[in-house]
């Protein structure tokens, strides 16, 4: 009996785990060796600059173990301007990995529940039946903006995409919160799959 109820305990906090992360849908390729970079070029594609070099310095310290460094820094303003001279440029300064997020935009969503009455239970809705008191006062509206981004990683040396993911966040705070959700669910993912 003891042991069904830990394997519940432990099915629900999984479950619970599982339901909290932000990602949607993953992909790794099928070598599924470790991946390990020297040098990390953490690269964020968004709508403004500033909101990129704030992600990206968000990246570089919350992907941990991956030594990145912001690709403002490194590339500046227009990171894919000329493909050539940045890939030039990355080479040059030995960067083996890039960890891109791309931001893919924001909807909302509108949640409307009835809002309970007055009475509380059977007992009180019972004892007004009938004398127009209404079921409930109307409704709760719930509004959640949600953020889609993708985050990839690639191996420089090969040339090779070696893992992405696509997310959704509920409500970010800020972009730095946003990102901070983004690393620590892809770092948790990378791990599971024995790829950390």
């Amino acid at each position: 009996m003891k042991l069904k109820a830990l394997l519940v305990g432990c099915a629900m906090t999984l479950l619970a785990a599982c339901a909290s992360s932000p990602l949607k849908q993953t992909w790794s390729n099928q070598d599924g060796g470790k991946i390990a970079f020297q040098k990390t070029l953490m690269l964020v594609i968004a709508p403004s600059e500033s909101n990129r070099r704030l992600a990206e310095e968000s990246l570089v310290q919350d992907m941990i173990g991956f030594n990145g460094q912001a690709a403002y820094k490194v590339l500046g303003e227009d990171p894919i301007k000329d493909i050539a001279a940045a890939k030039a440029k990355v080479t040059e300064l030995g960067f083996d990995g890039v960890v891109v997020i791309q931001y893919l935009g924001m909807r909302q969503e509108v949640e409307s529940t009835p809002s309970a009455g007055p009475y509380g239970g059977f007992w009180g809705y019972y004892g007004h039946y009938g004398y127009g008191y209404p079921g409930y006062y109307g409704n709760d509206v719930t509004t959640r903006n949600i953020v889609s981004s993708e985050l990839s990683i690639f191996s420089l040396k090969e040339d090779k995409l070696l893992w992405s993911s696509r997310a959704d966040m509920n409500n970010p705070k800020d972009v730095a919160a946003a990102i901070y959700k983004l690393a620590n669910a892809t770092l948790e993912d990378l791990k599971a799959r024995g790829r950390l």
